[in-house]
């Protein structure tokens, strides 16, 4: 197997990966912050004090 297909198959394990966090809540798109802090590999806690300090970097993301 060539590498370049060694680095598919994992695009596409970590494509399925975020494609199964992605719910549908009245016909929009979202993710869970703990799942979205899974990702980043830090705890919802952290994740959601980044989010709250950075709210302009966010603000096409939610409504706050």
């Amino acid at each position: 197997m060539k590498k370049e297909d060694n680095i598919e198959i994992e695009l596409s394990k970590v494509e399925n990966t975020i494609k199964n966090r992605i719910y549908i809540i009245r016909g929009k798109k979202v993710m869970l912050d703990s799942d979205l802090a899974d990702l980043y590999g830090i705890k919802t806690k952290e994740f959601n004090r980044i989010v709250k300090r950075n709210l302009l970097r966010f603000k096409n993301w939610s409504r706050w």
